[in-house]
């Protein structure tokens, strides 16, 4: 987000907390308090690196205390975890389809405040395919995308957008959460920890210690489960020696679980023996 003000020469307070833990909120309100010229909050609601879950709600009440707009990135909640809009103090939230509605790459939206949007009729334009403005007005007058729409892909989100409701918003979030306690299960019966701690996990996304010793091969661990039709990830987390278990998307409990038996049969491979001392 950083990055992104730069390259587009907003000026930006950086506050920056460990990737372990939570933001510090008194922070948060103290640079809030002291920078008046702040107009724009923005944080992500889930990081998909760690698995932490930002206290967005709590978060956004002091935003709003302090006369700012809270715009949050709902990339990897949107469509797997119930999100209250008005409860959760969000002014903008932007996701896209491939993630938690599981579509085709190519479609992102913005869920936000009208009143917000058409202040910034007036406001010095920095994109002109991307002014959310534009698109919105257009929207609204003529009930149709502004430029070209990717039909396809459209289609698909449709199509997820249909499977969602079928399943329903809490029965999802209530699967996804008995995938994650499933995976925590998993790791215990292997003797593997996690970085982030559990309270603070979005249960979307657990980020495993791997063991610091010679034997153990990401790479190894990687093939094995995915000649077996399991995809793990790399660890994001520099300096630490680790790997991450997602359970986003269309899996079930049992997918879990027979994901861990091919998961201690290459950590034998390896040289392990079970559960890891």
């Amino acid at each position: 987000m950083v990055e992104i003000a730069n390259y587009y020469n907003i000026p930006c307070v950086n506050i920056e907390f460990p990737s372990t833990g939570l933001p510090d909120l008194e922070i948060v309100k103290e640079t809030l308090e002291r920078e008046k010229d702040i107009a724009v909050v923005a944080t992500v609601h889930h990081e998909t690196g760690t698995g932490v879950l930002n206290p967005v709600k709590e978060m956004g009440r002091i935003v709003h205390d302090n006369g700012c707009i809270f715009v949050v990135d709902t990339i990897s909640t949107y469509g797997l975890m119930p999100i209250d809009i008005e409860e959760m103090n969000i002014d903008f939230l932007m996701s896209s389809a491939q993630k938690g509605l599981a579509a085709m790459t190519g479609a992102s939206w913005v869920v936000g405040n009208i009143a917000e949007i058409k202040k910034t009729k007036d406001y010095p334009s920095r994109s002109y395919y991307c002014n959310l403005y534009m698109q919105y007005d257009f929207f609204d007058r003529v009930g149709e995308m502004h430029f070209t729409p990717p039909v396809q892909t459209m289609y698909a989100l449709q199509q997820a957008l249909k499977e969602y409701w079928e399943e329903g918003e809490k029965p999802r979030w209530e699967r996804l959460t008995k995938c994650w306690e499933a995976i925590h299960h998993g790791l215990s019966e292997m003797g593997l920890g996690t970085v982030i701690d559990k309270e603070i996990q979005g249960r979307l996304v657990v980020t495993v210690k791997a063991p610091e010793d010679d034997k153990f091969d990401f790479f190894k661990l990687h093939d094995y489960c995915y000649e077996r039709g399991f995809t793990i990830y790399p660890g994001k987390m520099f300096g630490l020696q680790t790997f991450r278990l997602c359970n986003l998307g269309r899996i079930t409990e049992k997918d879990i679980r027979d994901f861990f038996v091919v998961a201690k049969e290459a950590f034998e491979k390896m040289g392990y023996t079970l559960p890891i001392g």
